[in-house]
């Protein structure tokens, strides 16, 4: 995968998560995105030597304004983590803030990306969390962004 591809992959699957989003939440979700990155979520104990681990990344948060800079994060020598999970988190004014849980093992093998057959390489599509007293078929408030 190259860094471009990457790219338009997030962007693309930023867009299918605020959609999918949308069934389960009140409001508008906004098409601009932030970014709660989360690093390393994954237990790597089944790491393969090709696999290359980031120890520094536990328990490691950032906040991305943008695409580029997720990009930036997460696009390291030519790899990616081997699966990202993508939801709506929070929504602000303007935007709509993303939260991707990341895997710790970072991979240039297309073939290890979890959700490649879906079309979205390592980006898995997932709903917003739902709170305690969530009831199928009803929608709820997703918490408010800081600006």
């Amino acid at each position: 995968m190259t860094e471009a591809d990457f790219h338009v992959l997030l962007i693309a699957s930023s867009f299918l998560a605020v959609r999918f989003g949308q069934r389960y939440v009140s409001q508008t979700l906004p098409f601009d995105f932030r970014y709660d990155v989360r690093l390393n979520q994954s237990c790597d104990d089944h790491a393969t030597p090709d696999d290359v681990l980031y120890p520094d990344d536990n328990d490691r948060v950032v906040s991305c304004d943008s695409e580029s800079d997720v990009v930036a994060l997460l696009f390291r020598d030519g790899r990616c983590p081997q699966w990202i999970d993508i939801s709506a988190a929070r929504v602000g004014e303007t935007f709509t803030e993303m939260r991707l849980l990341c895997c710790g093992r970072f991979t240039n093998d297309r073939d290890k990306l979890y959700y490649t057959r879906g079309g979205t390489g390592p980006f898995g599509i997932k709903s917003p969390v739902f709170p305690p007293d969530y009831k199928e078929g009803t929608k709820f408030l997703l918490p408010q962004a800081s600006a």
